[in-house]
């Protein structure tokens, strides 16, 4: 089992989350739209993780959205990220995902001060219209659609060059293993276990069996708040956010974070699991290896979101609520896949997946 540091502030691929987001008022960010980038409109606060973001809305009728970037993101992590996106979009322009608006200098973001002290960068990208997934009527047909979106912005980014720097980030499910200190601030001796349970099996079973797997860069993010959806059209999804989370790591664990978000409290829940993974292997399809860590891979990213969240909630309380909000639904996933016998979902998927064969 890899070694980790005690204290959890210096947990491998934290730092991202020790420094605080930036905290820029609407009138400094609208300033800095107009003045770096040309472009004129209201700023307004939405909510984020790590960065500081503003919906631009322009007396035109166009939207952008305002990025003003953690202090701790390293600057080549910024640039890949710009460089993802314009890659996909030579590779498959039809595929709805932000494009990135170059300053007034033709750079890929601006260098701004930040009020205290400290500078950081600021970049503008296009707006996706629709409703986040979260307030989107659910249903099966939805779900599926997502997953060969997905399946295909995994197709377009399995030739993405390497950028010759790569995100080191506790969202990384490979990486599972580096969050064991956090569980001592995970509340309630139950839960703890529950989560450990869990963990255990990643570094056990998981761990070993990952570096046969083929990599490739992958969004690493596809929850709820990510993913829109055409309010015209509620079974399909219309463009996918924020890369901000972006890895090289094994091809599977995009799929895993995808399937991470489905509703463990509904009495199907695995029978629409199954229906969402088929879909992805229809446009890119998966190995017997990767179908059978599937499972293992999904438990493994509830296990980071209740670890991280937890932590993080505790050490930033003024952003708690977003900090928690997948939370409760990682624990209800959790204990969801508990309840099932050992390799039943595992059996279940590849039944499923080769009934569309």
């Amino acid at each position: 089992m890899a070694q980790v540091k005690t204290d959890p502030d210096l947990i491998p691929g934290g730092s991202q989350f020790v420094a605080a987001p930036p905290r820029l008022e609407e009138s400094d960010a609208a300033a800095i739209a107009e003045h770096h980038f040309g472009l004129t409109g209201q700023c307004s606060l939405l909510t984020s993780e790590r960065d500081q973001n503003f919906r631009l809305s322009c007396a035109d009728g166009s939207s952008y959205v305002l990025k003003i970037t953690n202090p701790a993101e390293a600057e080549e992590i910024t640039r890949a990220q710009v460089a993802t996106l314009e890659h996909i979009a030579r590779r498959d322009p039809g595929l709805p995902v932000p494009r990135t608006v170059p300053t007034r200098d033709g750079e890929f973001a601006a260098s701004i001060k930040l009020p205290g002290g400290g500078v950081t960068r600021a970049r503008i990208m296009t707006y996706l219209p629709g409703q986040q997934l979260r307030h989107a009527v659910q249903s099966r047909a939805l779900r599926c659609n997502i997953a060969r979106m997905a399946a295909r912005l995994d197709r377009a980014l399995s030739d993405l060059p390497h950028p010759g720097v790569a995100q080191d980030i506790l969202w990384d499910i490979s990486e599972t293993h580096r969050v064991r200190p956090l569980l001592s601030r995970i509340a309630g001796d139950e839960r703890r276990a529950l989560a450990g349970v869990f963990l255990d099996r990643f570094c056990d079973h998981v761990l070993p069996q990952l570096h046969g797997l083929r990599r490739q860069f992958i969004h690493n993010d596809l929850n709820p708040y990510n993913i829109v959806v055409d309010p015209t059209r509620p079974e399909h999804p219309s463009g996918f956010l924020d890369f901000g989370d972006m890895v090289e790591a094994p091809l599977i664990n995009e799929l895993a974070v995808a399937a991470a978000y489905e509703d463990y409290a509904q009495p199907d829940w695995a029978e629409t699991l199954a229906a969402v993974i088929s879909a992805y292997h229809e446009i890119t399809p998966l190995t017997e290896a990767e179908l059978a860590l599937l499972p293992d891979l999904i438990a493994a990213r509830q296990v980071l979101t209740v670890s991280i969240t937890e932590w993080r909630a505790a050490r930033y309380p003024e952003n708690r609520d977003y900090i928690l909000r997948n939370n409760a639904g990682a624990w209800t996933s959790l204990a969801a896949l508990r309840g099932m016998a050992d390799g039943q979902l595992r059996d279940m998927v590849l039944t499923a997946v080769e009934a569309r064969a």
